[in-house]
């Protein structure tokens, strides 16, 4: 896989990146409208808070009526057992609260990574590979437009990478020019297909 890769021309490997943009892009939006949406779950936790809240101040007049001599220290423990429960009911929105951004959180990462990592492990490495093949191609040929080796490598894979019709266009007959050691309007052929050509050929022309 990664030669069929590096093989590749630069109009495809174009076309694999945006698709691997998009599919990233794709997910992302997943992913964080997912985890929005379960954030937004969260503020059902403030209403019982608040209603919590509620209770306490409930238990807390019970308690300021225990003091009165009519009414006894039963209306005060009732408000005592309140403002416990009142207690509980606050702390247990909370948590719950925090459990769900947290869940919201960790959903919407695992919905974009899941997708979107494989594929993202197995092509970015590929894709770094062939993006330092072709800046060390574009050196040599910088470094030395007329390196005869190099062009003999480069001509050997526009034979073998070039389409046929494309092919015939550069060489009438490629297997002579291999032979013969014609190898300069196949390599050249090969770094267009490559990418490289724009500024490395403007560089050899010279």
């Amino acid at each position: 896989m990664r030669r069929s890769f590096a093989g590749a021309d630069e109009r495809t490997v174009r076309t694999l990146d945006g698709v691997l943009g998009i599919w990233v892009a794709l997910w992302l939006v997943i992913g964080a409208w997912s985890a929005y949406e379960i954030w937004q779950l969260s503020s059902l936790s403030r209403s019982t808070i608040e209603s919590g809240h509620a209770l306490d101040r409930a238990g807390s007049a019970f308690q300021s009526l225990g003091g009165l001599p009519i009414v006894g220290d039963g209306t005060a423990q009732f408000g005592g057992q309140l403002r416990s429960t009142a207690a509980d009911i606050v702390d247990s929105a909370q948590q719950a609260g925090r459990s769900t951004r947290r869940l919201s959180v960790l959903l919407g990462l695992s919905i974009f990574l899941i997708p979107v990592a494989p594929v993202a492990g197995v092509y970015l490495p590929l894709r770094i590979s062939r993006r330092r093949e072709i800046t060390q191609l574009t050196r040599a040929v910088r470094a030395d437009p007329d390196d005869r080796v190099l062009d003999a490598y480069l001509a050997r894979r526009a034979v073998t990478h070039l389409p046929y019709a494309v092919l015939r266009q550069v060489s009438a007959d490629p297997d002579h020019d291999l032979d013969t050691g014609q190898h300069r309007a196949l390599a050249d052929a090969e770094l267009l297909r490559l990418g490289v050509g724009v500024g490395a050929r403007r560089h050899r022309a010279g």
